[in-house]
């Protein structure tokens, strides 16, 4: 495993677990209320953003949205052998699947299937990395 300078890996009452031979690149923030999970072989380039939990209800308007419930997703998973390029966000309640790539600059807000190619704001998937080009 490598973790890059200036990566901050922070756990308010949740976990971070890091698959063996994972390489999480300069500037990366893994933040965990809950789980995050990254499995074998992973590469983060830099300035990755991972937030686990984090989220506040903000319904009811009397309450400044600090002092309201804290909100879970469910943490994030991402399977072995992905690839998130630089700059790339994963939001909570997220699943990566093995062997996926996401491109430069993507916003992960839902799920990605195994072995996808997935790029933009949201992210969506381009293309199966099994397929032929």
């Amino acid at each position: 495993m490598y973790i890059g300078r200036n990566t901050i890996l922070s756990c308010k009452e949740g976990s971070i677990a890091v698959g063996d031979y994972t390489n999480i690149s300069a500037n990366c923030s893994l933040l965990s209320e809950t789980e995050i999970t990254l499995g074998r072989y992973c590469f983060l380039a830099g300035h990755c953003y991972l937030v686990a939990g984090g989220n506040h209800s903000f319904d009811d308007v009397s309450k400044p949205i600090m002092f309201q419930p804290s909100v879970s997703k469910g943490g994030i998973r991402v399977g072995d052998d992905v690839w998130l390029g630089a700059g790339v966000i994963v939001l909570d309640g997220c699943a990566i699947g093995q062997g996926t790539v996401v491109g430069a600059g993507a916003v992960v807000t839902g799920p990605l299937p195994e072995y996808a190619v997935a790029v933009g704001s949201p992210a969506r998937v381009i293309r199966d990395r099994r397929e032929n080009k």
